[in-house]
């Protein structure tokens, strides 16, 4: 538990760090864009990308958007940062073959402005069968990568999973002697990346899920029924609609 408030204090502290780059407007309409050298409450010193300094009177600043040094930046203060690390929520779900949705939690590094990997732990659920009254869920850690196409406000992106499924087993009602694999997993998909003014950016993606499973059940809803026995192998190969949130 230590370790874990550990690791999350040093990403606050480091990303604290990287806020160095600003983009000013002033009330005549003027942008002034640079590295921040000193910053007062009666001036503000700026490094231009020209290695120009600029002061500015804080008294005429109309709006100041602040900056992840490196940072790329567009227009009413948004931006997409291309270094460091970053935590990442997600939320996915299938139509087809059943409800199948997936909860994961990723610990990502950026590793430039177009490439960025990460951990990722994840609990899905699977419906084989419209018919059968079983599901398979898996807590599944993965590797993650992601390579963006563009570097434009709204960044696309595509991105892999490679990890193995572990085997939750469930209670269902009418359902005796069941057993349930660990499995492969994989996916891969494409998406697109919001700038943000915070450091809170949303993401929204559309890929595949491959699962692989072996597991058997007998069904034996009805007292005065046989019993039926259900024995199945597969890979559970889904198209999911994901959303997700990022921090830092």
């Amino acid at each position: 538990m230590k370790l874990t408030y550990s690791f999350l204090l040093f990403l606050l502290f480091a990303t604290t760090l990287t806020a160095q780059q600003v983009r000013v407007k002033y009330t005549d309409g003027t942008y002034f864009n640079g590295e921040v050298l000193s910053d007062t409450e009666q001036e503000l010193t700026l490094l231009t990308h020209t290695g120009d300094t600029v002061r500015i009177n804080q008294a005429y600043v109309e709006k100041r958007y602040d900056y992840p040094e490196d940072a790329m930046t567009f227009n009413k203060g948004k931006y997409h940062p291309v270094e460091g690390w970053y935590l990442h929520f997600g939320l996915a779900s299938s139509i087809g073959n059943g409800v199948n949705v997936q909860f994961d939690g990723l610990v990502g590094r950026r590793l430039s402005q177009n490439w960025s990997v990460g951990l990722d732990l994840a609990w899905h659920q699977y419906h084989p069968n419209f018919t059968w009254n079983v599901t398979d869920d898996f807590f599944t850690p993965s590797l993650y990568g992601r390579r963006y196409l563009t570097k434009r406000k709204t960044r696309l992106y595509v991105d892999a999973n490679v990890g193995y499924g572990l085997a939750l087993l469930g209670g269902e009602w009418g359902i005796s002697e069941r057993s349930q694999s660990n499995g492969l997993f994989g996916s891969a998909g494409v998406g697109v990346h919001f700038a943000s003014r915070s450091k809170t950016r949303y993401l929204l993606s559309l890929g595949q899920n491959f699962q692989y499973s072996e597991g058997r059940f007998v069904e034996n809803f009805f007292i005065n029924e046989q019993p039926r026995i259900v024995e199945y192998d597969l890979w559970y190969i889904r198209p999911m609609l994901r959303v997700a949130v990022e921090f830092f």
